[in-house]
């Protein structure tokens, strides 16, 4: 009978610390959402605090938002900028279940411009799991002439002659100095992110300027 009491006491702070981590996480996010909203106004661009089903059914083919279930894409910026369509936002899903799921979050930038239309591609920093992969079959396309790319990155497509067309030399060359990025691509639209990485607010500028580096390697002007 006497233990009875002390169970509840557990019980009951148990409770607590789980209410405050819960509100605690409210306000870091409601803040964050405020932020994004003031460098959207910032930019002219137009904020969706709860994101745009429609966006992420457009993306739905991308590797990253074929992982895992509970999808959902938020603070969402968008606006039109140097003759481009540019989306930045949050995202998170969930790997597993129960006892064994785990949360992801991270930051994405999208470009979409009529003048592009690269092949469908995923390029992502190469694992030790994927290198035993590899042993079994796992593709990865590779390139003699830039060793250090083809350890760093792993790349993936269902047309390789298609993307080793788009992987130039000086696509190679400026891969090559980078490390941990990922960048997917179809069509006329681009991704780029750093997996499993959310920026602050105020590394948006930062965000865009990377995006905007990797997008004009890979884009070409369409002919006149």
């Amino acid at each position: 009978m006497n233990d009875i009491p002390f169970f509840w006491f557990i019980l009951a702070g148990v409770i607590i610390v789980v209410v405050a981590i819960v509100i605690i996480n409210y306000f870091v996010e409601k803040k964050r959402t405020e932020a994004f909203q003031k460098v959207a106004e910032e930019f002219g661009f137009k904020f969706l605090p709860k994101g745009d089903a429609g966006l992420l059914g457009s993306l739905s083919s991308f590797y990253l938002f074929s992982q895992g279930h509970s999808k959902k894409l938020f603070n969402l910026m968008r606006g039109t900028t140097r003759d481009l369509q540019v989306c930045i936002f949050d995202y998170r899903y969930t790997v597993g279940y129960g006892k064994h799921q785990k949360i992801y979050q991270q930051s994405v930038i999208c470009f979409e411009a009529e003048d592009m239309d690269l092949p469908s591609f995923n390029l992502r920093p190469e694992s030790f799991w994927h290198k035993i992969g590899a042993v079994f079959g796992y593709k990865d396309i590779n390139f003699d002439t830039h060793p250090e790319f083809s350890k760093r990155y792993l790349l993936r497509g269902p047309d390789e002659e298609e993307i080793r067309e788009v992987f130039t030399p000086e696509v190679l060359d400026q891969l090559e100095e980078t490390n941990g990025i990922c960048i997917e691509a179809e069509g006329p639209q681009l991704i780029y992110y750093r997996s499993s990485k959310r920026l602050k607010p105020d590394e948006t500028k930062k965000l865009m300027g990377e995006g905007f580096d990797i997008l004009a390697v890979f884009r070409t002007p369409a002919e006149e």
